[in-house]
């Protein structure tokens, strides 16, 4: 799921961001200590990290007990049912100096555009994939500088067992660790899934919707740059922290990059991207737990989605 960080009407609602005296709040001080509780904002609040990136939280949500305090690590947010959801940062042009905000890191700063990348990890050319950019991603992104995305695959809250192609959709939406994925739905109902889920769970500073290439690529490009020291410089194009067992397994079992599971590996993610010949119009992204579809995080499927899941 891609969720804006944003009131619903695409503005940011700040307020919270700075105590008496004007010293600026940061994730560290909302983030319970051991044995806290999560504290839920009441109102979408501007912080910064701990290298003063800003990280827009919505109203409902709170910092997570096991987030990351700097955007490399993943800043953690979940809501009162505990659906969590980790910030992706984005640069923005700066009106005033006409350049992009760049994001700090702990190895040197780094530019994040909003953009489509072909990593290419995919199945035909490039030029067959394509999608609009959305608007009111694009702009919800320019005015709060990030958006934010699933912590884990979308999971079934209402099954205890995986799920067969008997099983139907009519199971709750979460994003949540140790869930039954969500599979045997086509991308017409996951999208409807997805855009629900913030009514579902009565969200008023935030909407959900299914992930767009965008949104997937531009999360890639910041893991693989705010990494770039690491094992994780080429998640999109090596993703061995995913599930390429053989064997479906629960969410977030695997090892988190950026505080983020399973975009390489467990299940191939329906995107909003399309396919342009009609036979397979859907895009799924991050390769699967089949051992002979080993495709990384930035890996494109345009044969696995038939035209009659879609």
């Amino acid at each position: 799921d891609y969720m804006n960080g944003n009131g619903g009407n695409g503005n940011n609602t700040q307020g919270g961001g700075s105590e008496p005296g004007g010293e600026t709040t940061t994730v560290g001080d909302l983030k319970p200590g051991d044995g806290e509780e999560v504290t839920i904002l009441d109102e979408t609040t501007e912080v910064e990290d701990g290298l003063e990136n800003k990280v827009v939280i919505p109203g409902g949500f709170g910092i997570a007990s096991d987030s990351g305090t700097n955007v490399e690590d993943g800043i953690v947010i979940e809501d009162e049912d505990g659906n969590q959801f980790v910030w992706i940062p984005v640069s923005v042009l700066d009106e005033e100096t006409g350049e992009k905000t760049p994001i700090h890191t702990s190895t040197g700063d780094i530019i994040i555009d909003y953009t489509r990348i072909d990593f290419g990890e995919r199945y035909g050319s490039y030029s067959d994939y394509s999608e609009a950019m959305p608007t009111d991603e694009i702009e919800s992104v320019n005015a709060n500088g990030g958006y934010y995305i699933g912590r884990y695959e979308a999971g079934d809250g209402s099954s205890t067992e995986f799920r067969t192609a008997e099983t139907g959709v009519d199971g709750t939406v979460v994003i949540k660790k140790n869930q039954i994925p969500y599979n045997w739905i086509s991308r017409a109902n996951a999208k409807t899934k997805a855009e629900g889920m913030d009514t579902a769970q009565s969200y008023t500073t935030a909407t959900t919707k299914l992930v767009s290439s965008y949104a997937w690529d531009t999360a890639l490009d910041f893991i693989q740059k705010a990494n770039s020291d690491s094992e994780h410089s080429n998640y999109a194009t090596s993703s061995p922290e995913g599930n390429y067992s053989g064997d479906l397994i629960r969410t977030g079992q695997t090892t988190a990059v950026s505080n983020i599971y399973d975009m390489g590996g467990n299940l191939w993610e329906y995107t909003t991207e399309s396919y342009s010949p009609m036979r397979y119009p859907c895009v799924p992204r991050g390769g699967s737990y089949h051992y002979y579809y080993d495709g990384p995080a930035g890996s494109r499927n345009d044969e696995l989605a038939g035209a009659s899941i879609c």
